[in-house]
């Protein structure tokens, strides 16, 4: 019964670890990327990772605080294949990040960002 618990309170404390920030803990916001770009704040963070989990491919732009965020097209952005994920670790604070799609696809992209 002890066990049980203790992996129903490890469980509840991961999930909302993930979901939230408390102090230093890590944020996770899941965007929908469509053709039209959109910049997501991410406020003033070191660390973020980018995972897309959907059906098409996406191309961004991360942008530092110090930076004015811009709209990306899929020209201008980072490729980011069906599946992948990349980490971004910098010597200054990120403070948003701009998603698009190709023409008439979508994608889900997970942020994991603090």
């Amino acid at each position: 019964m002890k066990t049980r618990f203790l992996v129903l309170v490890c469980g509840l404390a991961l999930v909302c670890g993930l979901s939230g920030s408390v102090g230093g803990e890590a944020l996770y916001k899941a965007v929908s990327a469509t053709a039209t770009s959109q910049t997501i704040p991410l406020g003033s963070v070191g660390k973020v990772t980018i995972l897309n989990t959907g059906a098409n491919e996406i191309y961004y732009r991360l942008f530092y605080t110090s930076d004015t965020p811009a709209d990306v097209t899929t020209t201008n952005g980072i490729y980011l294949a069906v599946g992948a994920s990349i980490e971004y670790g910098g010597p200054q604070a990120y403070g948003s990040i701009s998603i698009v799609c190709d023409t008439a696809e979508t994608a889900t992209v997970r942020l994991y960002y603090q």
